[in-house]
């Protein structure tokens, strides 16, 4: 999924993604403030945890949205984040 491809859809409301994807890139979905569910079932890399979806080589949360709840063993967030992205998943006060 190339980054942009979605851009600014807001009525997009879930995502599945492929288990055949080779590499996802959050900024494909910029701008896409309604989305409620993403799944991804039988990859390889990449898993759907509550809403989220999560690198499973090293634990990273490389997209969220706006009903995700993190699960506690991430260990990383993505670097492309941005911050109105995070604010709906984040509760500030309890991050460390």
């Amino acid at each position: 999924i190339l980054d942009y491809a979605f851009d600014n859809c807001s009525s997009l409301k879930e995502v599945t993604l492929s288990k055949n994807l080779k590499e996802f890139y959050q900024p494909a979905f910029t701008d896409c403030g309604n989305i409620e569910k993403i799944t991804i079932e039988g990859h390889e890399k990449y898993k759907s945890v509550n809403n989220g979806l999560i690198d499973t080589t090293n634990n990273e949360l490389v997209w969220a949205c706006k009903t995700t709840v993190i699960p506690d063993y991430v260990t990383r967030i993505g670097s492309r984040f941005s911050i109105p992205e995070l604010s709906e998943v984040l509760d500030y006060d309890t991050v460390i």
